[in-house]
């Protein structure tokens, strides 16, 4: 893989917004949420329209975009992730409710997105 280029899995078909687990609609803002490593983030898009998600990382006071992703329009859902710690977590110096979370942010309005993080504890070789 070249410097500076982030692979991110994307499955299609996958849809944990039927059962309990705890989602959110977006803001246009965007979200955090905490990452040990194990986290897939579950996405449904209700624009309309396409809508692209920016991951950005704040290394000691910089923000800086680690890696986009494009989700098609239509409610089809999109799973997204591993999000390896040191790739995609903040290290601020000055913030620390920032650390060990990813921030993303999207060119929608608030509600367009449906957006669920999930654990998925993977076996260790």
């Amino acid at each position: 893989m070249p410097s500076g280029t982030v692979s991110l899995s994307v499955v299609q078909n996958q849809s944990p917004f039927a059962s309990a687990h705890a989602s959110q609609s977006s803001t246009a803002a965007g979200m955090s949420f905490a990452n040990d490593g194990d986290v897939f983030l579950f996405v449904q898009n209700f624009s309309g329209a396409a809508r692209t998600l920016t991951f950005v990382a704040d290394r000691y006071n910089t923000e800086r975009t680690v890696a986009t992703a494009a989700i098609s329009s239509g409610t089809t859902a999109h799973m997204f992730g591993p999000f390896h710690p040191r790739t995609f977590n903040d290290h601020n110096g000055t913030d620390a409710a920032k650390n060990g979370h990813v921030m993303l942010t999207h060119d929608g309005a608030s509600g367009d997105l449906r957006i669920c993080p999930m654990q998925v504890k993977r076996s260790k070789k």
